[in-house]
């Protein structure tokens, strides 16, 4: 196997140890020589970011490395090349997948993921630019299911996977993914029932944006798809009223220098009370004026709470109480972390 980061065989030749003399190899020799590296070391030096780390991984005594290397009867993707200007495919898809893409096969009977399609459809895709998501290049047969997304960002946009999806074949991928999931325990599958908004729009009680502030402007919104670019949003019909107005109260005060950083809006709702709070997740500290203006917003009541973590802080600001929390069917408060998981709707975390 090679050593770490470098492969085997390029660095180093078969008995490449101390020479006598000269020492050209880099090492010293008996004689004392020049310490500076060969010409084939320096070669290799240029060559090792280039070349694979196990290059035999597929044949004889030859085995996987790294955190990506692929399990024993794992499907895989095909790796695309020519920075998305391979051959494109004709595709039936299959069923929708717990990322949000669409599964179908080439002709090898490889997976492919494509964004932006439905069970059933024949569609044609490219390989991606970058990452591992087929483009939708042209949709052949359509499905009755598909509908219209009502989001100008939406092809850009990282939030919603299945606007383009109708409520009925939703529910029925939710319920196929977690059938498919208990299915490979060898358990007996029990009945599965899907709980949905009872609202399409305003149903969402929390969400995470991506604040930029350059020059002391400052810009809000989600990150794009498979990406950290961000895509600035004036409205976004999925949040319940007062989410996205408390984080651009939030994002004006953070006017100072060059932020980069997440703000997260939710509901904190109890039986005798309710309130926003935000948690805060930065690159940098505040300055004084924008620490004041989150004091005075909870002081106000604009926020029950906000939480401040900044990069090398041991522990984050905490001011009045910055906890996520929701009712449940039976009356009592649920509390939980701002990054936990939770229903996203007050609904949902009901009827659970």
């Amino acid at each position: 196997a090679a050593g770490a980061g470098c492969p085997a065989g390029h660095l180093r030749s078969p008995g490449a140890g101390r020479r006598r003399g000269g020492g050209g190899d880099g090492e010293r020799g008996g004689g004392g020589g020049d310490r500076r590296p060969s010409a084939r070391r320096r070669w290799c030096s240029r060559r090792a970011t280039s070349l694979p780390v196990a290059r035999a991984s597929g044949g004889r005594g030859g085995l996987p490395r790294g955190r990506n290397a692929r399990r024993a009867g794992e499907d895989r993707a095909p790796r695309a090349r020519g920075g998305g200007q391979g051959a494109e495919q004709l595709l039936t898809i299959e069923r929708l997948t717990a990322g949000g893409a669409g599964l179908g096969r080439d002709e090898q009977g490889r997976p492919l993921f494509v964004r932006g399609v439905l069970p059933g459809e024949r569609v044609r895709a490219r390989p991606p630019a970058e990452g591992k998501l087929w483009e939708l290049v042209e949709l052949v047969d359509s499905s009755n299911h598909r509908r219209e997304p009502r989001c100008p960002e939406h092809a850009r946009c990282g939030g919603c996977d299945w606007m383009h999806v109708s409520p009925a074949e939703r529910r029925a991928a939710y319920a196929a993914i977690l059938e498919e999931l208990l299915r490979r325990t060898g358990q007996a599958l029990p009945e599965i029932r899907v709980v949905s908004p009872t609202e399409e729009r305003g149903y969402r009680g929390r969400a995470r944006f991506l604040v930029r502030v350059r020059k002391g402007r400052t810009e809000i919104g989600y990150r794009a798809r498979a990406s950290h670019e961000l895509v600035p949003i004036a409205s976004c019909e999925i949040l319940e009223p007062g989410l996205l107005a408390c984080a651009q109260e939030l994002a004006a005060c953070l006017t100072d220098g060059a932020v980069m950083g997440d703000v997260s809006v939710a509901w904190q709702r109890r039986a005798d009370s309710e309130g926003l709070v935000a948690p805060l997740g930065l690159g940098r500290d505040l300055a004084s004026d924008a620490l004041r203006e989150l004091y005075a917003m909870v002081e106000r009541g604009a926020l029950a709470g906000v939480s401040l973590a900044v990069s090398g802080a041991a522990a984050p600001i905490r001011i009045g109480d910055p906890r996520p929390a929701m009712i449940a069917d039976d009356g009592l408060t649920l509390w939980f972390s701002a990054g936990g998981f939770a229903q996203a709707s007050s609904a949902g975390a009901r009827h659970l």
